[in-house]
């Protein structure tokens, strides 16, 4: 019987370490693209990172406008890049909007000081229609960069909160 319950526990121990997944920072090697090009080693960033807008709106929007929100992530590593965009729809209540712009990101990068670059756009949308189809129009807009931060430890869900007059 103690053998048995060995060979179990033996198993399931090979099983937990060889096929569970393991949480944190994944590092994998990059197989060079040239062949005179040594391996790289690259940590897996991965999360959600979210761009919470508050819109302060000084042009009242008609009633066929669309408000919206753009985040832009921009990751520089000395061997790779990463560019991310996400666009979001605000809700509109009174001379304020609120809108969400969001990435789940997935970046291999080699090296542990590697930064972000965070912009975004806000816009008000003048909607209309053109030989029967639907067309946007930015009427008013604004973009700015928000600034640099440090790639957030894997798994981490980051939120940036901007606050825009437009």
């Amino acid at each position: 019987m103690r053998r048995i319950c060995m060979l179990l526990f033996s198993v399931f121990t090979c099983f937990v370490l060889v096929a569970w997944p393991q949480a944190g920072p994944r590092t994998t090697k990059v197989a060079p693209r040239d062949s005179a090009e040594p391996a790289v080693l690259t940590t897996e960033y991965f999360g959600r990172w979210y761009l919470d807008f508050t819109i302060q709106l000084y042009t009242s929007p008609a009633s066929t406008d669309v408000v919206t929100c753009e985040g832009d992530w921009v990751v520089a590593d000395p061997v790779s890049g990463y560019t991310e965009t996400s666009v979001g729809v605000a809700a509109v209540s009174g001379s304020t909007a609120t809108c969400t712009a969001v990435i789940p990101y997935l970046w291999e990068l080699t090296s542990t000081s590697d930064t972000v670059v965070i912009g975004y756009k806000v816009a008000i949308n003048h909607v209309y229609s053109s030989g029967g189809a639907v067309e946007a129009k930015p009427s008013r807009e604004t973009d700015h960069t928000i600034g640099t931060f440090p790639v957030p430890p894997p798994t981490t869900q980051s939120v940036t909160s901007v606050t825009v007059r437009l």
